[in-house]
């Protein structure tokens, strides 16, 4: 096979974490022993982008999706989202693949659910690609859904430290 196993494959929006704690969290795994999928170093020049990182997805075990102020803008970041919430359902069953969400700067509950009545950068992303009609409602709907499922696992909130 072409693509080998990873124990952790990390879901992040580039301009909120890349820079600092994700490349700090990467070294930890990586110095702990974990072979950990980061697109930095793990997609190959030539290959088409979407289709590495699902096999990225499929191919490791723990799946970590760090939700930050930023992620929902993404598109991107949403259909990473919606397969590792896939994966979640259809691996998680028989105990091969888990995930460990990571709340940078935003709640649970703004993730778990992104409409108005909550407000915050999730309801304000949605709101956006609702109403720029380059998204199917149906596509909008997989989004929220495997919000809904990951917020609610067990995982770890961290705020940024705004006193220096």
């Amino acid at each position: 096979m072409r693509y080998r196993g990873y124990d952790v494959f990390l879901s992040f929006r580039g301009r909120d974490v890349r820079k600092g704690f994700v490349d700090h969290l990467y070294h930890a795994l990586d110095g702990a022993g974990f072979h950990v999928f980061l697109d930095t170093y793990n997609l190959q020049r030539g290959e088409d982008i979407s289709i590495s990182l699902q096999h990225g997805i499929e191919m490791s075990r723990i799946l970590i999706p760090i939700f930050s102020t930023n992620y929902a803008e993404s598109a991107w970041c949403l259909r990473e989202v919606s397969l590792i919430a896939r994966q979640v359902q259809e691996k998680g069953k028989k105990g091969w693949t888990i995930a460990v969400p990571l709340f940078y700067d935003v709640t649970p509950s703004q993730v778990r659910h992104p409409d108005q009545s909550h407000g915050g950068p999730f309801a304000e992303a949605f709101q956006e690609h609702e109403s720029c009609g380059k998204y199917s409602p149906q596509e909008i709907d997989e989004w929220r859904a495997a919000l809904f499922t990951l917020s609610n696992l067990s995982g770890w909130s961290l705020k940024e430290d705004t006193n220096g």
